[in-house]
């Protein structure tokens, strides 16, 4: 499969006979940016597929969106439902009955989600941070690096770790 550049004219490749892509978007600050490519691909009608690792361990249960990208080592417990445009990096645990909303970049490297929490979308969570079982978070969340989340958290909020270390 050839690597390409994304363009402003994102239909040109389905005129050249492309029909599904993988899109890479930073993810800084925000998943602002990726929604709008996902929506102009969404527009051209070009296909937008799974990348998922081979060395993660996922149970038959777990439902999936499009445009998902699970890096190494991630593992999945049953009854999870992973919707569009998710990524899940290397080595997050996800424990059973998660619900993950759309455009919900988790845990850049080693997070732990206990089981039965629902993420609204375009909530951002960083690595290392654990969230308990049963919590609800909103949609526009962003959560810190290093975060531990005992509460629900409600839309449109940003929250991260209370300990800083100084010089």
């Amino acid at each position: 499969m050839p690597i390409m550049a994304i363009n402003k004219n994102l239909s040109v490749f389905f005129k050249k006979g492309f029909n599904c892509v993988f899109a890479i978007v930073r993810n800084i600050g925000g998943p602002f940016v990726r929604i709008k490519v996902f929506q102009k691909l969404k527009k051209t009608g070009l296909s937008i597929f799974k990348a998922i690792d081979k060395s993660i361990i996922v149970s038959t249960n777990v439902k999936w969106g499009t445009g998902i990208f699970v890096g190494k080592d991630a593992i999945i417990d049953i009854n999870s439902c992973i919707k569009d445009r998710m990524i899940i990096n290397t080595g997050l645990i996800i424990e059973h009955g998660y619900l993950i909303g759309n455009f919900v970049p988790v845990f850049f490297g080693g997070g732990l989600l206990c089981g039965d929490i629902k993420v609204g979308d375009n909530t951002h969570i960083k690595a290392n941070s654990r969230i308990k079982q049963r919590i609800i978070i909103g949609i526009n969340i962003m959560i810190g690096m290093g975060s531990v989340i005992l509460n629900n958290i409600k839309d449109d909020i940003i929250t991260y770790s209370k300990y800083v270390r100084g010089n």
